[in-house]
């Protein structure tokens, strides 16, 4: 499910830290010369029956589609991760006010 601009959603971060998760996505974006910052969040559309999932916010230079892609080609030789991910823009509305809040799970270095 993509989320819209008009959609009500509920953000807060995971009950179980995905650890694991987090450890794979700092090795893959420390790799990526593009990519700024990145933020951890679990979300839940108030009009749906399904699940939480993690949402992954992302301060990038790159299309957050071809971040996406190229995770996916990173992960093709790795365990799969079995909870759902949705990668999103952290700039963007409705997640950047959230994202502006919290601490990101990876921060490029500045030299």
């Amino acid at each position: 499910m993509k989320t819209t601009s008009n959609q009500q959603v509920m953000l807060g971060q995971p009950l179980d830290y995905p650890y694991v998760l987090v450890s794979t996505l700092k090795q893959f974006f420390g790799g990526i010369s593009g990519i700024k910052s990145a933020y951890l969040a679990c979300i839940q559309y108030a009009d749906s029956s399904l699940s939480p999932k993690l949402l992954i916010g992302l301060d990038t230079t790159h299309d957050v589609e071809k971040v996406v892609c190229m995770f996916e080609e990173y992960m093709c030789d790795k365990p799969v991760f079995n909870e759902p991910l949705e990668f999103v823009s952290a700039n963007s509305e409705p997640f950047s006010g959230y994202f502006s809040r919290i601490e990101p799970i990876y921060k490029k270095i500045k030299n």
